[in-house]
């Protein structure tokens, strides 16, 4: 009889806020703060449900779905730069022609920008859709 390896849905929410939490450089209200990661991780990509904005999942919490144990404080999105303007909840603290910058709730997001061709290739040919605690989400 074949084994059958069952995985525990990875919950986004709780990568980030023990990320945060146990990263030491991070001085202790930083850490320590009162915004329940978990649910802010939901509501944005509730968000980006509800407006239809395209996006692909990257980064540190993607490559979970192949390695465990990576630790990682933000989120990585592959998206439009029109997205941008669906998403005034978001605070930009940077952006040039590729990249953007921003916080959602205390969350912090880096947007990688269609508009490069390479991230665009990504988004059109690597996508695999992979279930996560808080849903079933596009990655790469």
């Amino acid at each position: 009889m074949a084994e059958v390896e069952i995985r525990r849905k990875i919950n986004i929410g709780e990568v980030v806020q023990k990320a945060r939490v146990f990263n030491f450089k991070n001085v202790p209200h930083d850490a320590m703060s009162d915004v329940p990661l978990p649910q802010v991780v939901s509501r944005l990509f509730s968000l980006l449900r509800e407006r239809g904005i395209d996006y692909m999942l990257v980064g540190g919490i993607a490559m979970l779905q192949y390695v465990e144990g990576r630790n990682t404080e933000d989120i990585d999105l592959i998206v439009a730069e029109e997205a941008l303007e669906k998403l005034p909840e978001i605070t930009l603290s940077g952006r040039d022609a590729y990249f953007a910058r921003g916080t959602f709730s205390g969350l912090k997001i880096d947007f990688l920008l269609t508009n490069n061709p390479f991230f665009e290739h990504i988004r059109r040919r690597h996508v695999v859709r992979h279930s996560f605690y808080e849903e079933d989400i596009l990655t790469a």
